[in-house]
């Protein structure tokens, strides 16, 4: 089973990247990556983007950065038909699979402000 992890830092030391010791627990760190899911092609990004690789062809965006925060940022990628936040906030602090992230971002976003 293949693990995603969004954050590689805590607050602002880069504790990942930084540690051979961590760095051992991990295949690769990328800072842009390509998945799939059944019939999903995702783009895996650290951060929101406007427009990923076959955005309007149906792929999906799956990124962090922003947390649970509502910020601008949050209010233009909730536009965004196939972006999910992979926030531990709004995923309840578990993994989840593509479908539970879909679903998590929509019970987020319904909560308003």
């Amino acid at each position: 089973m293949k693990l995603y992890i969004s954050d590689t830092h805590f607050g602002h030391k880069n504790v990942i990247l930084n540690s051979p010791e961590a760095m051992k627990y991990f295949d690769s760190i990328e800072k842009l990556d390509y998945v799939s899911d059944g019939d999903k092609q995702i783009v895996l990004c650290h951060y929101p983007l406007a427009e990923w690789y076959k955005s309007r062809h149906g792929s999906w965006h799956i990124y962090g950065h922003i947390h649970g925060n509502k910020n601008e940022t949050y209010e233009f990628m909730k536009a965004r038909e196939h972006a999910v936040n992979a926030a531990a906030c709004i995923n309840n602090y578990m993994p989840a699979s593509m479908d539970e992230l879909i679903r998590n971002n929509e019970i987020f976003k319904s909560r308003g402000n």
